[in-house]
């Protein structure tokens, strides 16, 4: 909870000096996967509070166009595997629940500084053997950072602190882990520059860590990510080409050959895109790195992906 307060602080000095009044979007936003992405200030004119929740989308804070927007979810899942991992280890023949809740308040202090919070319960019941890493996580701060935006809507430049889902992407090498239980975050800092064509993101960020208990996950000290990647939008589309490098520091990684310190870096490209009957999505990664634990412990890999759909009746 130090963190919390640290942010908190931060806030405060920050609302001060920066504190204006933001612009309404035009219409209402849909359900995104980083719910920090949506934009509910449409609802500053009363008039537009038509839905029996949009007051907590919108809770003004004062005059000066300040609001706080509320939002959650809850997701309940049956699993039940036939011959798990080939039949070794524990099998469960009955199956299992899964329950994941998540609540967030996202705070508009002006039109250059926002807070987001966000926190997630996960929570496994009646699987022989036990909760996975991902299964089980009861009641954590699972985002927490603050946005300072600079410059305008031709050309923006947001710094973001604290800790924050991130999506790579499609998310083939860094993602939030929808399908998880337990969903992803990172602690660390990022740098997103957009103008109308272009969105430039650079990090450096510690996956955290779940531990068991409350209010207790930690920057993972022995994993660290940096990258630093660019995109072109064709807007009318919904298209574009991106290039990224990710570098990855494990000081302890474990494989069949042994134990040790791997350092990997990842050059990729994508390709994607929507039309009225037909959509895309192209990866590409090349991937050079060390292995410690060898003697000629060499990292050599890569890999083409694409997940494309056309739709039969329009």
């Amino acid at each position: 909870m130090r963190f919390i307060s640290v942010l908190s602080l931060l806030t405060l000095f920050l609302v001060k000096l920066f504190g204006q009044a933001p612009s309404p979007s035009p219409t209402p936003p849909p359900y995104l996967p980083q719910r920090y992405d949506e934009d509910w200030s449409y609802l500053q004119e009363e008039s537009r509070r038509t839905e029996p929740l949009d007051r907590l989308k919108y809770l003004p804070l004062n005059d000066r166009g300040w609001y706080v927007s509320l939002g959650g979810e809850a997701r309940w899942r049956y699993e039940y595997f036939s011959e798990f991992a080939f039949g070794t280890g524990p099998q469960d023949h009955n199956g299992y629940w899964l329950q994941r809740y998540l609540l967030h308040a996202d705070w508009h202090l002006g039109k250059r500084v926002r807070v987001f919070t966000q926190l997630q319960s996960g929570i496994e019941n009646g699987r022989n053997g036990g909760p996975r890493l991902t299964d089980d996580d009861r009641l954590e701060v699972h985002q927490a950072f603050v946005d300072l935006k600079f410059g305008d809507e031709k050309g923006s430049l947001v710094v973001r602190l604290g800790r924050h889902e991130m999506d790579l992407g499609a998310g083939r090498l860094i993602s939030s882990g929808e399908g998880l239980n337990v969903k992803r975050s990172f602690d660390g800092a990022r740098l997103i520059w957009q103008t109308r064509r272009w969105i430039t993101n650079a990090q450096v960020d510690k996956l955290t860590q779940v531990k068991l208990g409350l209010f207790n996950d930690t920057p993972n000290p022995g994993l660290t990510y940096w990258g630093i990647g660019t995109t072109r939008l064709r807007p009318k589309h919904h298209a574009g080409e991106s290039v990224f490098y990710i570098g990855l520091d494990r000081k302890r990684g474990l494989f069949d050959q042994g134990a040790g310190r791997e350092i990997r870096h990842t050059l990729g490209f994508r390709s994607f895109g929507q039309y009225p009957r037909f959509d895309y999505n192209l990866d590409a990664f090349l991937q050079l790195g060390r292995f410690h634990a060898l003697t000629n412990g060499k990292i050599r890999a890569w890999a083409f992906s694409s997940d494309s759909g056309y739709l039969l009746n329009h």
